[in-house]
């Protein structure tokens, strides 16, 4: 079976780490949580991307 992946490279918002996701054919993706998309100004976006641990560092707060 031969499952193609895809790679991005992003950086933390939280901490700045660089982070390495991985891309499945089924639209799942695995080493980092994505919230969505920001709006910069009328022409610019950028991409929410916390990674693993700052991720559960922030989920632990109630």
């Amino acid at each position: 079976m031969n499952v193609q992946t895809g790679k991005l490279i992003r950086n933390c918002v939280v901490c700045g780490r660089r982070i390495v996701i991985t891309l499945y054919p089924d639209k799942t993706y695995k080493g980092g949580h994505f919230f969505g998309k920001l709006n910069i100004s009328k022409r610019k976006k950028a991409e929410y991307w916390e990674c693993n641990r700052c991720f559960t560092n922030n989920s632990d707060v109630s």
